[in-house]
Formats: structure tokens, C-alpha cells, sequence
């Protein structure tokens, strides 16, 4: 993807205005959605912070420049790079779609110390405001093995009270886990309502721990509390909707239970109703005996008429 309606001088004099400026990341986005749109097709970009925009004079701003590079672009990278590595920011980006299906900007650093919260800061309040598209480090992906690996060795010494950090990157740990057992794409089931309000207390605690961190970690964590904020709405959502799922079920349930009993319990009582009006029982129990012995008299007779035939 070509850098178009851009040149690298007017980056290098300041003489790019922020006006002008968004109608250029707006087009260039728009490409990236069709033509680096995964891993595997990343395009170049060139990100500074502190930027100062002509039409903005006094604002330090946020900025990115996605595209391939020409020589001169490669020139001005250079150039910047040398002057001040703390607010140049180098490497490749790509455009994926998270769960709500919203574009996200990818970033992969490779050259550059500008500060990745303040740059992810500055990028989404200035440079990506109002074009839809979220940004973020992608080499975060890797940032839950790091805090497995932090973890485990601050579990290992058992005696240092873990650091507000650790206790952070733990809790990480923790939502990234629970949150691998929870299918929300196709709604959440009744029987996981348990396991979502686990999920739910783990990024609250986090949200609290965070809160009482210092202004550092606060932003070192600031995209993960911004995702997990997110996570946390839909949680809730989900969790209401499959409560009002189970009372359903439980209200069926419920009566097809009442009607099987109501057939049970009906059901010997007709058949005991059914027997007697088949066979009216005797007024006493002189009348009994009389009747089956006249019964049996009768049998007998025909048995023994039955023999004399057959004799004669």
C-alpha cells in the first residue's frame, strides 16, 4: 500500500496540518482493511508522539504513518530515528477485527523507544479519533506468556511479598484463563453463569488494583484495562440473558413435572374406580360365601356332565 497525499517533507518541516492530516489516515486505513488485514500481509508504518501539528501549535499530538516505504520515507526514518528515539516508534502494522468485529490497528515496534502506553494513548485520542479503528501493540499477544513466566518466578520466592505488579500480571494470568473456558460468540449457556461471575470478580479486582497503582503501571496496563472493561459489559450482558434462559427452562420443567404427577397420581385412582364398577363388591360377607359356593356347585356340575358324555 502506496503513502498517498503525503510527503515526507511536510512531516519533517511540521508544515502537515491535523486537518489535512485525518483526511489521509482515514484513506489509508481504509486501504489496510482490504489489503493488511492479518499477520501475514503487514505493511510498514512510521508513528511519532509529542507531534506538534501546524494547525495545532503548543498540542503534543499523536501520529502514525502507515504504508510502504519509498526511499525518502526510509530517509526521514533514519533521520528522526537519530535525532530522538524516545518519541519514534518503527515497524510493521496490520489490520484485525475484534470479537464486536471493530477494525483494530495492529502495531509490531521494531526500531524506536517511544513509550507504548503513551504512544497507544496519543494514537487513540489524536490520530485515530473519529476514524473507528482502535489501536494496539500486537507483540502484547506474547504479553500473557511474559506474565505466566513473571508469575511463576515470583511465586518461587515464597518470601518477597509480591509487588503491585506481579499482582497485576497475576491477575492477567487469571482473566486470560477463565476467559479461554467461556464461549460468548455463540451467547453464554446457563450452566457457565458460575464460571462467567468468576471471570467477572477476576477483572474487577484487577480494575481496583490498577486503580490504586502509581500513574507507571497505570499506563503500562492501560489498553488491557480498556479490553477488559469491555469483556466485563459484555459479561454482564450475557450473564442477565442466560439467567432469563434458565428461569425459562426452569418454569417448563416445572410443569411438565406438575402434569406427570397429576396423570400418576389420577391414574390408579381411575383404575381403582374402573375395578369396582366392573365388579360391585357383595352388601356383606354371608352374601360372599353363599355366592362362590353356588358358583363352584355350578362348575362342578358341568365338569361332571362333561365326563358322563364322553362315557357314553
Amino acid at each position: 500500500m502506496k503513502i498517498k497525499k503525503l510527503t515526507p517533507e511536510q512531516l519533517q518541516d511540521k508544515s502537515l496540518g491535523y486537518k489535512e492530516y485525518k483526511k489521509v489516515i482515514k484513506t489509508l486505513l481504509n486501504s489496510m482493511q482490504s489489503e493488511h488485514n492479518s499477520a501475514d500481509l503487514p505493511t510498514k508504518y512510521l508513528a511519532l508522539t509529542n507531534y506538534e501539528f501546524a494547525d495545532m501549535p503548543g498540542k503534543k499530538m499523536g501520529l502514525i504513518i502507515p504504508g510502504d516505504q519509498t526511499a525518502s520515507w526510509v530517509k526521514l526514518s533514519k533521520e528522526l530515528l537519530k535525532a530522538n528515539k524516545k518519541e519514534i516508534s518503527l515497524g510493521e502494522c496490520y489490520i484485525t477485527l475484534d470479537e464486536y468485529d471493530n477494525p483494530v490497528l495492529q502495531l509490531e515496534p521494531l526500531k524506536g523507544n517511544a513509550k507504548k502506553a503513551l504512544l497507544l494513548k496519543q494514537l487513540t485520542k489524536t490520530a485515530l479519533k473519529g476514524t473507528g479503528v482502535e489501536v494496539a501493540i500486537a507483540a502484547a499477544e506474547g504479553a500473557v506468556e511474559e506474565a505466566v513466566a513473571d508469575a511463576s518466578e515470583a511465586a518461587a520466592e515464597v518470601e518477597a511479598p509480591a509487588s503491585p505488579k506481579e499482582q497485576i500480571q497475576a491477575l492477567l494470568v487469571q482473566i486470560s484463563d477463565l476467559n479461554k473456558g467461556i464461549n460468548l460468540a455463540d451467547g453464554l449457556q446457563p450452566e457457565d453463569i458460575s464460571h462467567a461471575e468468576e471471570l467477572k470478580a477476576a477483572i474487577r479486582e484487577f480494575a481496583l488494583l490498577l486503580k490504586e497503582a502509581d500513574p507507571a503501571l497505570r499506563q503500562e496496563f492501560g489498553a488491557a484495562f480498556i479490553k477488559t472493561r469491555k469483556l466485563f459489559k459484555k459479561l454482564e450482558e450475557e450473564i442477565e440473558a442466560a439467567k432469563a434462559l434458565q428461569a425459562e427452562l426452569d418454569a417448563e420443567l416445572a410443569a411438565e413435572l406438575g402434569e406427570l404427577e397429576e396423570e400418576e397420581t389420577a391414574a390408579p385412582a381411575a383404575a381403582a374406580a374402573a375395578s369396582e364398577e366392573a365388579a360391585p363388591a357383595p352388601e356383606n360377607k354371608e352374601e360372599a360365601i353363599a355366592s362362590n359356593a353356588a358358583l363352584f356347585e355350578e362348575i362342578n356340575q358341568l365338569i361332571q356332565e362333561s365326563q358322563l358324555h364322553q362315557l357314553v
